[in-house]
């Protein structure tokens, strides 16, 4: 087979590359396309240039990792990033510093984002929470000192339970706990809000009676910089919520507390099945819920605040001050009250099982 400028078409169609790499090693490939054979092919040749001349910095690139960091985060506050999102850089830089000496330069190996991934498994870091620390350790880089100093890509972990779907509680032991907390009225209503919202828990224990607009809360979700999302509040929530001024639930810790106390004692009482700590996982129950209902996943995505919206909706819901323009409100409220409904027959249920007991 003839190789052309290192790449060549076998017989079976596919496109094959042979090359020298550095310290006179063949280094072939075979590929479906023409365009990935010379992607591969370049990367051969950028890193053989790498290896005889270093690469090649910009001026003003920074001289340490540490500063890298440093200039990225100031850019990025000088940008207008939310100020969310600057403290998730700073946790980012904080991690990332504890495993790869600041003073190292902006050029990093294989070897070294090896080690980082070593550590931070030690660390009991899962693969999610690595490769998001490689991400933006990534951009910053990229950032400040340029394309030319990455010699690396992120790689791609896998870990088996992560791949493994999450499980949820019964029904019947949300309930249970429901009602364990009654001498608790604002984590019960923590509890109603992030399920009947589908809220993450960020979110929910930021919410106050202000945020109540027409029977609709209006809610600012943190992880997506502050958009504000308009979810219509069902008759349920609505009873939780009346005449309550200020904040909505207790805070994010104390109902962490009264959950773990309350759901450590019914397990020894053999009252539910598992210890659950927090709320978090009644977004995923909500999302369940709705999608037995019959909503697709679609659906439920809009429901939980994963619809992208358009630059033109997210102007005109603010322009004009409107967030009652959201078009999904009607939707949302269909899962919703498909939400409440399983919620009700579920509360029926229970006290039903215990009456007859």
């Amino acid at each position: 087979m003839k190789y052309t400028n290192g790449i060549g078409k076998a017989p079976n169609g596919k496109w094959r590359v042979s090359r020298r790499s550095i310290g006179g090693k063949i280094i072939r490939g075979t590929f479906l396309t023409q365009a990935d054979a010379r992607m591969f092919r370049d990367t051969i040749d950028r890193q053989r240039l790498r290896a005889r001349v270093g690469p090649v910095l910009a001026n003003d690139a920074p001289k340490s990792l540490e500063e890298a960091m440093d200039e990225y985060i100031s850019d990025a506050e000088a940008r207008g990033l939310a100020a969310v999102s600057v403290r998730s850089l700073e946790a980012a830089r904080k991690t990332i510093l504890k495993h790869i000496d600041g003073n190292h330069g902006v050029v990093l190996d294989r070897h070294d984002i090896i080690d980082f991934v070593r550590n931070r498994r030690n660390d009991g870091a899962g693969s999610f929470t690595i490769t998001r620390n490689l991400q933006v350790l990534h951009t910053m880089i990229k950032h400040t000192a340029g394309q030319a100093a990455l010699t690396w890509g992120v790689p791609r972990l896998i870990d088996s339970d992560e791949a493994a779907a999450k499980p949820i509680p019964p029904d019947t032991d949300v309930v249970t706990v429901y009602h364990l907390v009654a001498h608790r009225p604002e984590v019960q209503r923590a509890m109603l809000i992030a399920l009947l919202t589908s809220l993450r828990p960020g979110d929910v224990f930021r919410l106050d009676s202000s945020d109540i607009v027409e029977d609709v809360i209006v809610a600012g979700m943190q992880k997506r910089r502050g958009q504000p999302i308009a979810i219509p509040i069902v008759p349920t929530l609505s009873t939780a919520l009346d005449g309550i001024k200020g904040p909505l639930t207790a805070s994010h810790s104390i109902t962490k507390m009264v959950l773990q106390r309350a759901t450590t004692k019914a397990v020894a009482a053999k009252q539910i099945e598992s210890i659950w700590y927090g709320v978090q996982n009644l977004r995923r129950i909500a999302a369940t819920w709705a999608s037995l209902a019959g909503f697709d996943h679609t659906d439920v995505d809009i429901l939980l605040g994963h619809e992208a919206w358009s630059l033109a909706r997210k102007s005109y819901i603010r322009r004009r001050r409107n967030i009652l323009a959201d078009p999904y409100i009607e939707l949302r409220r269909k899962m919703l009250e498909s939400v409440e409904k399983q919620w009700q027959k579920t509360l029926n249920n229970t006290q039903e099982s215990c009456n007859s007991v």
